[in-house]
Formats: C-alpha cells, structure tokens, sequence
C-alpha cells in the first residue's frame, strides 16, 4: 500500500484538528479556562468547510460539537461570565 502526500496532508491535518478538539474539552474545561475554551472553539467554527472538499465532513463534525460545548457553557464551567 501506497501513501501519496495528499495522504499525508490528511493525516496531519486530522492529527491538528483532533489536537485542538481534544484540548478544549479535555484542558480548557478541567482548568476552568473559560478564555482558552472559546478561543479552541472560535478556531474550529472559523475554518470554512468547503475549502478542503475532501476534509468538509470531518470539519463539518467538528464544527456541530463546537457549537454544543458552546451551547452547554454554563454546564461546563463553574464561574459566572464575569468572573463572580
């Protein structure tokens, strides 16, 4: 079996992403990082998925469980929003 560098560019570019996923859920949140939080989820919702036709699915994913973590902010973190 052959991998060809599109491959490569997938499996990088999958690696970055799912990076970013798990340390919003699994850094930002255990921390509290409120800040840190929504500047991973910005990230994820920035990307435009129909760039990179081949990866739109797996950006298209990314972006729904963004905007569910962000729906569920108040669930996720123990601080108001204004730091009381």
């Amino acid at each position: 079996m052959c991998v060809c560098p599109n491959d490569l560019r997938f499996i990088v570019f999958l690696t970055e992403l799912f990076r970013v996923h798990i340390l919003h859920e699994a850094v930002s949140i255990p921390n509290q990082d409120r800040k840190e939080f929504y500047s991973l989820l910005k990230l994820a919702l920035a990307i435009d998925p129909d760039e990179r036709p081949e990866w739109r699915l797996a950006n298209l994913i990314y972006q729904r469980r963004a905007r569910w973590l962000m729906d569920r902010e108040e669930d996720l973190f123990l601080e108001t929003v204004n730091g009381n």
